[in-house]
């Protein structure tokens, strides 16, 4: 599978996802991970797992950007069983590419006002890419929910209210969420990932796993 994560709004958590997603496949399967964010902030945390986590499996890793995203992949990823994308948030050059040779589109989306906003105008992209990659599949989750409050049940409502696409509702919602947990940032700064990470936070734990699970 070719998994591309990304949208045109920034400081979603997409990085974040991104690569906890990417460790956690690499458990299972041979993984390229490929960083096509300018910010390479993606790069720098697999730098620094392999610093201070140098015994614990990760992807394969690199840097891309513009049309040699799909170029490069195009060519690396039969040696792989999956391609993990890390695209910047904005519409971009590398992220159109990601899109034009990706399976799947993953959305992340905070629960707030201008981010589901921001859904329209990537929801008219999503729909002008499909012309160059029929095969093309596009999810959102909602990403870094407060634990308590009604914005997730909100946002979901807006998300999914036809009414807001002109063209139709690209994409689908995840059942699962991910909610802003402070052991998120701290696996992240010791490059982990929260399924790695001790001590155990459960609940931040399975929520990542009932993501990926839905990913996979």
């Amino acid at each position: 599978m070719i998994l591309a994560i990304g949208g045109i709004k920034g400081g979603v958590g997409k990085s974040t996802l991104a690569v906890n997603l990417a460790c956690m496949r690499a458990l299972r399967k041979d993984v390229l991970f490929v960083d096509a964010d300018l910010q390479a902030s993606a790069l720098d945390f697999m730098a620094l797992r392999a610093t201070l986590a140098p015994a614990l499996p990760a992807p394969t890793t690199i840097q891309l950007n513009g049309e040699f995203v799909r170029s490069e992949i195009l060519k690396q990823a039969p040696k792989y069983d999956d391609v993990i994308i890390d695209v910047g948030g904005r519409d971009t050059t590398s992220q159109r590419a990601a899109m034009a040779i990706a399976d799947l589109f993953l959305i992340p989306v905070m629960p707030a006002t201008f981010d589901v906003w921001a859904t329209v105008t990537l929801n008219t992209i999503l729909s002008e890419m499909r012309q160059a990659n029929p095969k093309l599949k596009a999810v959102a989750v909602l990403n870094q929910c407060p634990a308590r409050g009604q914005d997730a049940e909100d946002a979901t409502s807006a998300l999914m209210d036809p009414d807001t696409y002109e063209t139709g509702i690209e994409f689908s919602l995840m059942k699962p969420r991910i909610v802003t947990r402070a052991a998120i940032r701290k696996a992240q700064s010791a490059g982990l990932g929260i399924n790695e990470f001790k001590p155990v936070d459960t609940k931040a734990r399975a929520e990542m796993k009932a993501v990926y699970k839905a990913i996979f």
